[in-house]
Order: C-alpha cells, then structure tokens, then sequence
C-alpha cells in the first residue's frame, strides 16, 4: 500500500540512484533541511553533499520504504567505489507533495577509514 509521503519518497530515490540530481532536488520544498552524519545541511549545502555521494556510488539496492500521510522511511544497501556495503537509513517529512525535512543515517567512520568521507561531505 502506497501513501502520499511515500510516493514523493520513492520518485526522488528513484531520480538520486539514477544519478539525475536536478530531478532529485526538484523534490526539496523551499527551506528544505536535512540532518546528515557530517552535519545539518540546507538544499544548498545537500547539492554537493549529494554529487560527492554519487561520485563513488555504484549501486543502491532498496530493502524497505513505508510511509503514512507526512512521513516515510527507506532503508537501503548503498555500494560505493570506496566500501563495498554501506547500509543507510533515511527519514523524510513531506508537506504538500515536497520534502520539507530528512534525516539519514549511514556509517561514516567506515566512510572516513576509506578515505571517502571528503568526497561525502
């Protein structure tokens, strides 16, 4: 069963593992915020953020995402040129079919033992 925040969740996973990052930041409200592991970053700041993630991302295999009426969460594999398995969570607040907020969770000391953690954040 799909869900509203759930859709918008999807359709920018979608565009960001397809490498498309203006079709992933046109789903970003105005004021978007996320929460990162290398600090709070503003749609701005998460452009850069997001090109350096791309950069050694090689594949991204979605393990879960639900969601209600505002909220989602996704849960994937992330392979990096760098590290080899690196799960990630993310959590997204969606108002008016926009992400106003994320929050996500991946493992950056492995990031930052690999060296990669610069080309992240």
């Amino acid at each position: 069963m799909s869900s509203p925040a759930l859709d918008v969740a999807l359709a920018y996973y979608k565009a960001w593992s397809n490498k498309n990052v203006d079709e992933a930041l046109s789903y970003f409200a105005d004021g978007f915020v996320s929460q990162t592991p290398v600090g709070r970053l503003d749609a701005e700041a998460y452009r850069p953020f997001l090109e350096g993630f791309l950069g050694i991302l090689t594949k991204a295999e979605l393990v879960s995402a639900f969601g209600d009426e505002n909220t989602a969460l996704m849960y994937y594999d992330a392979t990096t040129a760098p590290v080899p398995y690196s799960p990630v969570g993310e959590w997204f607040r969606v108002e008016n079919g926009k992400i106003v907020e994320s929050r996500i969770v991946f493992d950056n000391f492995t990031l930052q033992g690999a060296g990669a953690i610069a080309a992240v954040s």
